[in-house]
């Protein structure tokens, strides 16, 4: 009877563990946006408003500053602890908000550096 349970129950967790995994895919982009187009990586040093140039853009290998468009998730390191939460928001590139004025896109992108306040209890 012993026997019979612990089989029962290795089944179920054998099925349990292979249904996890495609419940967690549900939440996944169907593609990334970088599977088509072209693209560039650009670095930023610190957070703040950034600005490419025509210039910046040619120098990358394209030429309409009009139809370039801005990706990415957030400057800052990866977490040493990774949440389920974290990885679904950071699933793909999300477009960045820019401004264009006088031949140039303006953008704001965090840096490398980032600090969360831990209050004290």
């Amino acid at each position: 009877m012993i026997k019979r349970i612990r089989h029962i129950v290795s089944v179920i967790l054998i099925l349990l563990m292979g249904i996890a995994p495609v419940s967690a895919w549900a939440a996944y982009a169907d593609n990334s946006v970088l599977a088509q187009g072209s693209w560039a990586k650009i670095r930023v040093s610190k957070t703040g408003i950034h600005r490419l140039t025509t210039a910046t853009i040619q120098a990358a290998g394209f030429s309409d500053l009009s139809k370039v468009r801005i990706y990415g998730y957030g400057g800052a390191l990866v977490p040493e602890r990774l949440t389920q939460e974290w990885i679904s928001e950071h699933d793909d590139l999300t477009e960045i908000p820019t401004c264009t004025k006088d031949g140039a896109k303006y953008f704001y992108a965090q840096g490398p550096v980032s600090w969360d306040s831990m209050s004290a209890t």
